[in-house]
């Protein structure tokens, strides 16, 4: 699907599996190479991708099933829509394909869920957000816009966990 709008219905979908483990693959469409040249790309990502599933666990008949839709997508690709990179989201019971049209680096990740900060953009119809990330030893404020993200300087943000709750009793 190209994605020029990603709705909240979608965002949470995404948010939400929990049935892993969980591939995002994210990989560019640059004008170099044609068809062919992505095909063999997207052949090497999700042999790595096959590698790292394996090492988590699967078998090599099941890394086999889990990444034939993918594999199957290959012969789809096409460049000359104007598309500027390929997001696969996989799950053992679901497969997610979105076509952007800005630039992502190659990316692949296994994990516990998926990485969807690139699609970010296409949450709101002016192409921009921002996220309060937080965990125990930081905390930043982004602005994400289809051009990538940035850090935004906040005066007298709390920059980990700790500052967050200095002075303030925590009840048990």
């Amino acid at each position: 699907m190209h994605l020029t709008m990603l709705s909240r219905d979608m965002l949470a979908r995404l948010s939400s599996e929990q049935e892993g483990p969980l591939v995002s693959l994210y990989m560019s469409l640059g004008e170099d190479g044609g068809v062919k040249g992505h095909e063999k790309r997207l052949g090497i990502m999700l042999a790595e991708a096959e590698k790292q599933l394996h090492a988590v666990g699967l078998s090599p008949k099941g890394c086999t099933q889990f990444l034939a839709p993918a594999k199957a997508h290959a012969a789809s690709l096409d460049p000359a829509k104007g598309d500027r990179t390929l997001a696969l989201l996989l799950s053992p019971s679901s497969f997610f394909s979105f076509t952007l049209p800005h630039s992502v680096a190659d990316f692949l990740q296994i994990g516990a869920h998926f990485c969807i900060a690139p699609l970010l953009p296409y949450l709101h119809k002016n192409g921009e957000c921002h996220i309060l990330a937080v965990t125990k030893k930081h905390a930043r404020l982004l602005h994400v816009t289809a051009q990538g993200m940035q850090e935004v300087a906040v005066d007298n943000m709390p920059r980990n966990f700790d500052e967050t709750v200095a002075g303030d009793e925590v009840q048990k």
